[in-house]
């Protein structure tokens, strides 16, 4: 089984990107963002609590996002594996995320993060503030200052540890969509060599 983990700041592009690849590769894509949306689409209680946390710029707790992912794995029988994209985020998450995988025996495959200078950053995502595409974390620089701040300070340290373990990937994210995605391919085929 394929595990890619995808990480990049907000507004590096991991979900277009990570979307198109599991497209590509026939991967099953998780993106804890979506599946956070959608339980504030069913109103849920679960869903108002995520809301309140988006609005005040901060991350859902990790019980939260670990339950709606170890469901995803759960109901993901048979399939080639996985491209997480906004999971694991700190480091709680990240020995879960292992211990989940082992229990399905499997484990994380490769480790990419696209890198993405913080002005050019606060520019994609100030851009994307102004469209349709907009989400509620997104909708002033104070909260795009903040949820870059949270990435820094929570999810780096993540990054870190499977550096130590397994090496990370750094891949520019600077250039158009194609320029990135076709660095992305290059560097997953050079994965599955080694598989």
């Amino acid at each position: 089984m394929l595990n890619i983990v995808l990480f990049g700041p907000p507004g590096s592009g991991r979900g277009s990107q990570g979307m198109a690849l599991a497209e590509k590769y026939g991967l099953e894509y998780v993106a804890t963002g979506k599946m956070l949306e959608q339980e504030i689409e069913k109103k849920t209680k679960i869903g108002k609590r995520i809301q309140e946390l988006y609005e005040n710029g901060q991350l859902v707790p990790d019980e939260i996002v670990v339950q709606l992912i170890e469901q995803k794995i759960e109901n993901s029988k048979g399939i080639k594996g996985f491209i997480f994209k906004g999971f694991p985020r700190t480091l709680v998450q990240s020995y879960i995320l292992d211990g989940l995988l082992k229990k399905h025996g499997s484990a994380i495959s490769e480790i990419i993060e696209i890198e993405v200078p913080t002005l050019e950053l606060i520019s994609r995502l100030d851009a994307r503030s102004k469209t349709d595409r907009c989400m509620p974390y997104d909708n002033s620089t104070a909260k795009i200052v903040k949820r870059l701040q949270e990435h820094e300070t929570k999810t780096v340290p993540v990054i870190q540890k499977y550096n130590q373990q397994h090496g990370v990937k750094k891949i520019d994210g600077m250039g158009t969509f194609e320029e990135v995605f076709e660095r992305l391919s290059k560097e997953i085929e050079r994965g599955f060599r080694k598989i």
